[in-house]
């Protein structure tokens, strides 16, 4: 609230809500369509996501690099798994190992 104010609150919180929201989707359409794999790796972000959050209601956790590039690293990752399941989501799945 120091540096932006209740606007910046709100971006904040509407950001965090909107990965949250997408990643549940992932997990959701992946559970579905019984995509284990994608599912395993949207949980795994989303608890440390969690996690992230935890820490920082208590701490000046992103404020420091121990925090900051390791929530944001999750972060990134998560958007780039949202994109992937929905536009190429035969990255995880296995394939037929063809023998020769």
């Amino acid at each position: 609230l120091a540096r932006s104010g209740v606007p910046g609150l709100a971006l904040w919180i509407a950001m965090h809500l909107s990965w949250l929201f997408a990643m549940a989707r992932v997990v959701i359409v992946s559970r579905r369509n019984r995509d284990t794999i994608w599912m395993n790796v949207a949980l795994f972000l989303i608890a440390y996501w969690c996690a992230f959050m935890v820490n920082a209601s208590f701490d000046v956790y992103f404020e420091n690099p121990m925090g900051g590039i390791w929530f944001w690293t999750v972060f990134g990752v998560g958007m780039a798994v949202i994109y992937l399941y929905k536009h190429r989501p035969e990255t995880l799945r296995p394939t037929a190992q063809i023998l020769p």
